[in-house]
């Protein structure tokens, strides 16, 4: 701790403990912000420290109270303030967003009181976010910034080009119909396998029970066989169609494409 720390803490407590010469406010928020305002100001935080004077300037006694004053002339000399104006191709722009560290709106070409240090600056119009860093030193008045915006044309410029109309397109959909008709057409092969195995797997049963097996088992694989049967016809037509779908509507875009031939003029 330093020697004029030292001291000061030694006069506040000395005051604190003269209750004769207090203005009888609170001791504990006098004491607390006459501590407080000193660590804040040793760390840079020169806007905490000035609100920790203010208090110590209510609450405190008269002795204390022109330190507490003499130390708001101190920070109020030392806290930078910022600018921040925005132009585009020469014109001020009055309806962009400012923030500063994320949290502190600023508006445009008035003072913004900061700690000093470095700050982050966001400025936006909607279309455009821009961003800069600026860092204030103590005693720093009325520092200026200017964001530049990009003009119209540029931001026009930068834009990928709309799709001439004709040109393939590499996010063509496929047909919903042929959608439909493949996951038909896989689920018909899929009931086919499930069907088949269960009908192979009745079908060996029946092996050890020859000639006398129950009816009902018999009806039964018979019945596996037919469902597997079906399920496979329904498959691969349901597949067939769907790529006679996707096929016919992929050669129609195709020959969208293709340019037309010059037409003769006769006389």
């Amino acid at each position: 701790m330093s020697l004029r720390s030292t001291i000061a803490a030694a006069l506040a407590g000395t005051l604190f403990a003269a209750p004769h010469i207090a203005y009888g406010g609170d001791k504990a928020a006098c004491s607390a912000s006459y501590t407080n305002a000193q660590r804040s100001q040793r760390r840079g935080s020169l806007l905490e420290a000035r609100r920790e004077l203010a208090v110590c300037l209510r609450e405190c006694s008269a002795a204390v109270h022109v330190d507490c004053a003499r130390w708001v002339d101190e920070v109020e000399r030392a806290i930078p303030s910022l600018i921040v104006s925005v132009r585009r191709g020469g014109a001020d722009v009055a309806t962009a967003r400012i923030v500063v560290d994320g949290t502190i709106p600023h508006s445009a070409g008035l003072a913004t009181e900061l700690d000093p240090g470095p700050h982050r600056i966001v400025v936006t119009d909607g279309a455009t976010v821009r961003e800069e860093t600026v860092v204030l030193a103590e005693g720093e008045k009325g520092r200026r910034l200017t964001v530049e915006l990009p003009a119209p044309s540029e931001q026009s410029a930068a834009a990928p080009a709309p799709q001439r109309d004709g040109a393939p397109q590499s996010n063509a959909r496929v047909p919903t119909a042929a959608i439909a008709l493949g996951s038909v057409g896989v689920l018909g092969l899929a009931s086919f396998g499930t069907f088949g195995l269960l009908g192979a797997a009745k079908y060996s049963d029946l092996e050890t029970c020859r000639p006398g097996c129950a009816p009902n088992d018999v009806t039964t694989t018979r019945t596996y066989y037919a469902v597997a049967d079906v399920s496979l016809a329904v498959g691969v037509v349901a597949l067939g169609a769907a790529a006679i779908v996707f096929l016919s509507r992929a050669s129609h875009r195709g020959a969208a494409l293709v340019p037309s031939a010059p037409t003769a003029v006769t006389f």
